[in-house]
């Protein structure tokens, strides 16, 4: 951690630089809580032409939900919470009430607006449904989606990326959970992003 704080200015934090192709974690576990998550980075990288090698518009406007979303669905062991898999407390989010608007997250600051508990498990949904539903070339959509950070595009049209996200949204909401994942969501989703919470006086 010293060590790391030292070159990097980070101490408490795992990230990568995909234009350096380098990652930066701490520790050594085995399995390491999020080596894989920082690599799918680096490797994803390899799809975007832009300067920081990460799905942007104008250099600096960030397409995070599609950066963390290919991250998160590249890795999905990583994200098991309760034993709910990435698609499964995606669905007991959106059930709880929790969830943010899928489309919405794919476009404008939109990712951001929301918990990083609630952006990342609804982006790593998203994306393994466009994998698992974008027939005939999914390889092709999800590396269009890389490289332009637009569904749209991806997609072929803006018809196309709407019928994906209803299919998804479908999907969810009919996907059968375990009788606890109703707790499990509130546990995990419940406390909304810093920009929404209210600061109340002692």
């Amino acid at each position: 951690r010293g060590t790391q704080a030292r070159f990097t200015g980070a101490a408490h934090v795992d990230f990568a630089l995909p234009w350096r192709h380098e990652l930066h974690v701490e520790g050594a576990d085995v399995p390491h809580r999020s080596l894989g998550h920082e690599l799918a980075h680096v490797v994803a990288g390899q799809l975007s032409t832009a300067p920081l090698r990460v799905p942007s518009r104008f250099v600096f406007f960030h397409h995070a939900a599609v950066t963390e979303g290919v991250a998160v669905a590249l890795t999905p062991e990583l994200s098991i919470a309760g034993g709910l898999t990435v698609k499964e407390q995606a669905a007991a989010m959106r059930r709880a009430g929790f969830a943010p608007d899928t489309a919405g997250l794919f476009s404008g600051l939109s990712f951001f607006a929301e918990s990083p508990a609630r952006s990342y498990v609804a982006a790593g949904a998203f994306i393994e449904s466009l994998v698992a539903r974008a027939l005939p070339d999914p390889t092709r959509a999800l590396t269009n989606l890389y490289a332009t950070g637009s569904l749209d595009e991806a997609l072929g049209s803006k018809e196309a990326a709407a019928a994906l996200v209803q299919a998804h949204d479908q999907h969810l909401d009919l996907l059968p959970l375990p009788e606890d994942a109703a707790a499990i969501a509130v546990a995990r989703f419940e406390r909304p992003s810093l920009l929404d919470d209210v600061c109340r006086p002692a």
